[in-house]
């Protein structure tokens, strides 16, 4: 909600307006190395927190998951992400925040993966291993 309050560039939020032409490729890839860097320094800061290694072991879990699915499936259950988020970011009027909410909502109930998150987790997970 507050990538989109703050009309913040989130990737899977921005990848759907290639489709309308509303956005260049090369704006693309630069918002996808910014959400890049800013979650690998994410994950850097989690470094320190004092439960790391528990939301480590998380992380693990989920790209587990995600790897045993396959890069197939993987990619198939990201599209519906995509759209959702697409619709979050492009939501107007007085029912916007509404619409956020069910977007993500959506997202979230239907176990989509999210290109982004899964870069976080990916980051996460590496850091500092046994």
């Amino acid at each position: 909600m507050t990538v989109c309050l703050f009309n913040m560039k989130l990737f899977t939020g921005q990848a759907g307006k290639l489709a309308t032409l509303d956005i260049k490729p090369l704006e693309l890839l630069k918002i996808w190395i910014g959400n890049f860097v800013g979650i690998f320094l994410v994950a850097l800061v989690a470094l320190a927190h004092p439960n790391y290694e528990v939301m480590a072991e998380a992380a693990r879990s989920i790209m587990a998951s995600r790897e045993a699915v396959g890069f197939f499936y993987s990619f198939v259950l990201g599209i519906p992400c995509g759209m959702l988020m697409y619709c979050a970011v492009t939501a107007r009027g007085p029912m916007r925040l509404f619409y956020i909410m069910i977007c993500v909502a959506a997202f979230i109930l239907g176990g989509f993966y999210h290109c982004i998150a899964d870069l976080f987790y990916t980051w996460l997970g590496a850091g500092n291993m046994q």
